[in-house]
């Protein structure tokens, strides 16, 4: 009889019942003009009477067979089906595994590199693609599905670099460390800064690129690494403008000149737990001074410095910064034992940091180390043991403790051993784990 923007009015015969937009057809239906039209003869099923306010309530998808029954048995969770993609929002996307089944494929569930992207970068209304069915709530009649869970992922694998990618790496900035080291300070400085503001507008991703491959919370690598990264830069690029040499005059025939200039090629690998903050703490001096670097992430967390190398690949000149990934005990070896290589930089582990040392004195080249160790709280007796309590537990708790300079150690002065150590035992058994 007539049609509305949320159902159908259909004649009785004296009788006006309301056959609501979503009693019409299992699946979602936009408009009631999709399933029927003014006119048109229906068979429908009463839902409800209301004989006080003369209402009839009809149904029409109910005549037919409930796609949902069973819905479980059918999709099991982990099973790989097809479907037809019928809404895009912000947060995902809609698609139909079966006449009146829609799932929804959650944003985090489309794309492996990027958990924020938006979903028409992944598919377009209408496409057909496979899904893999992660949770079914048969009584709520939800389905959770994924796309990327379906497609490579292309973080699983990465080049172990040997020693002719080394040598390429190391020739490649020599090449450009005439240049690079040749133009002023002030041009330097605006390279950096310009790195420092691409990080900033990608701080987003490159989080969620280090939680991913790393483990730790995104609000860490949202608030404090990635920020700090970009900061490394942002500083370095004003020590730069402040730079200067000195003058000494020794005697009256005599005058001692200073001048600071760059070693050359830089060899560094960094560690896990801090991958793309260790990298910028080795980069940004080191591309201030106007050394070039070769460098290698941990080959358990690579997938940072890769992204910020994309960065770097926009903005430096060729050859400035090279990024190998592989192997500490090969690739990361070869840097550090390579004639091509004027100084070394390494963070991580006291054991492999002996051989690095050794590297650095057989061939007489500068060497810097941040290995780890059991640094010590030192606590006093005129102390606040409350600022105590809180102090000692992010010193040994932060990052899960994975940090070179974490609180492992307590040296507490007797006197309130026995007061302290009571409370201490007290707030560490309220930490709640994961």
């Amino acid at each position: 009889k007539n049609l509305t923007d949320y159902g159908a009015f259909v004649d009785l015969g004296g009788i006006d019942g309301l056959l609501h937009i979503t009693d019409m057809a299992w699946k979602r239906i936009k408009h009631p003009s999709e399933v029927v039209e003014v006119g048109q003869e229906v068979t429908v099923k009463v839902l409800k009477f209301d004989r006080e306010r003369n209402r009839v309530s009809l149904g029409l998808k109910q005549l037919g067979e409930d796609p949902w029954l069973a819905i479980m048995s059918r999709y099991p969770k982990g099973s790989i089906v097809k479907a037809r993609v019928t809404n895009l929002t912000d947060y995902g996307c809609f698609a139909e595994i079966a006449e009146g089944v829609e799932g929804l494929v959650h944003v985090s569930e489309m794309d492996h590199t990027n958990k924020n992207i938006h979903p028409s970068k992944v598919v377009q209304i209408g496409d057909e693609v496979d899904v893999m069915v992660l949770e079914v709530d048969e009584e709520r009649r939800r389905i959770s599905l994924g796309i990327k869970q379906t497609r490579a992922n292309p973080w699983e694998e990465f080049a172990k670099a040997n020693e002719k990618d080394v040598d390429k790496a190391v020739q490649s900035a020599h090449d450009a460390f005439d240049s690079w080291s040749k133009i002023s300070k002030a041009e330097r400085a605006d390279y950096l800064l310009e790195i420092s503001r691409r990080i900033e507008e990608n701080k987003e991703h490159l989080a969620t690129v280090e939680s991913l491959q790393n483990g730790k919370p995104y609000r860490e690598t949202s608030t404090i690494d990635v920020p700090q990264v970009a900061e490394q830069f942002k500083y370095f690029a004003g020590v730069l403008t402040t730079d200067e040499g000195s003058v000494n005059q020794i005697d009256h025939n005599t005058m001692s000149l200073v001048v600071n200039e760059p070693v050359g090629v830089v060899g560094a690998v960094v560690a896990w737990n801090f991958p793309i903050l260790l990298a910028s703490w080795k980069l940004g001096p080191a591309l201030a001074a106007g050394n070039t670097v070769v460098i290698q992430p941990s080959s358990s967390t690579p997938l940072s410095l890769i992204e910020l190398a994309k960065i770097f690949q926009e903005v430096l000149p060729k050859g400035v910064v090279n990024v190998l990934t592989g192997k500490g005990s090969e690739s990361g070896d070869a840097i550090f034992h390579h004639e091509g290589v004027d100084k070394l930089s390494f963070t991580g582990s006291t054991d492999v940091g002996y051989g690095v040392a050794q590297a650095g004195a057989e061939r007489i080249v500068p060497t810097t180390l941040e290995l780890g160790g059991k640094s010590a709280n030192i606590i006093f007796d005129d102390a606040n043991l409350e600022q105590v309590i809180e102090g000692v537990q992010l010193g040994i708790l932060f990052n899960q403790g994975e940090v070179c300079s974490a609180g492992s150690r307590l040296l507490v002065q007797s006197s309130i051993y026995d007061e302290l150590l009571p409370k201490l035992k007290e707030a560490f058994e309220n930490i709640k784990v994961g």
